[in-house]
């Protein structure tokens, strides 16, 4: 029993991959799917960005925590401002939406390389890296979509 709480998600995951779909979905949710994969094995953002700031910007733990402030902010911004904007008004496809939100993370994670102060260059450049944090709605509104 304890074992179906594993097993179950991953089945239906992939169950849900092998439905029909319209306009030929198929490779692009498969593709999202193993782009969700290699993110979720990169999850440890948390110790590689202050490793990155102690380094570049010699921040202390006080400081680090206006990032992840900034982080909380730019993932409550994104899930409830920018994307309903885009669904609802521009009328974008849950595939073009993704692909919006890679382009503009992608931009803002170049900003934060680039960043030449800790304030305001990289907490603004990494405030639009959160943009992100919408995959997860915008990637299973797609996933669950198929043929009726």
């Amino acid at each position: 029993m304890r074992v179906n709480y594993f097993s179950r998600p991953i089945n239906e995951r992939v169950i849900n991959a092998r439905r029909p779909r319209s306009h030929r979905m198929r490779p692009i949710i498969i593709t999202v799917f193993c782009v969700m994969v290699c993110y979720y094995a990169g999850l440890n953002d948390y110790a590689l960005n202050f490793g990155y700031l102690k380094f570049k910007f010699d921040v202390g733990p006080e400081q680090y925590s206006r990032t992840n402030v900034a982080n909380e902010l730019g993932s409550i911004f994104t899930l409830f401002v920018v994307v309903p904007i885009m669904i609802r008004y521009f009328k974008l496809h849950e595939t073009a939406v993704l692909a919006i939100i890679s382009a503009v993370a992608a931009a803002a994670y170049a900003g934060c390389a680039f960043a030449s102060d800790f304030w305001p260059g990289y907490i603004i450049a990494y405030f639009f890296t959160n943009i992100r944090g919408a995959h997860y709605s915008s990637g299973r509104a797609l996933a669950t979509k198929g043929k009726a």
